[in-house]
């Protein structure tokens, strides 16, 4: 924010894969009062320019299934889903 408060964290890095050009969001969070207000849009694509500048070609993520907000915002700017995993209780 512009005035300095902190309204969540966006943790980027290479994947495990060994490729330098993978990369990987291990965790990212807005705060709830912070929610809808665009600062996860503009974390990711800051992100992504970041991961860019330094030799990334890729860069995925995780996100829970039942997490729609999140979804949403993933395919909003442009990921698209490589795997489903699905479970159900015994």
């Amino acid at each position: 924010m512009d005035d300095g408060e902190t309204v969540g964290y966006l943790w980027i890095g290479r994947d495990n894969s060994g490729d330098p050009s993978s990369w990987w969001v291990w965790d990212v969070l807005v705060e709830p009062e912070h929610r809808g207000k665009g600062y996860g849009r503009a974390a990711m694509l800051l992100a992504e320019d970041h991961a860019r500048d330094n030799g990334a070609r890729t860069l995925g993520l995780s996100v829970f299934g039942h997490n729609d907000a999140a979804r949403r915002l993933y395919t909003s700017v442009g990921y698209d889903i490589t795997t489903v995993k699905m479970r159900k209780q015994a």
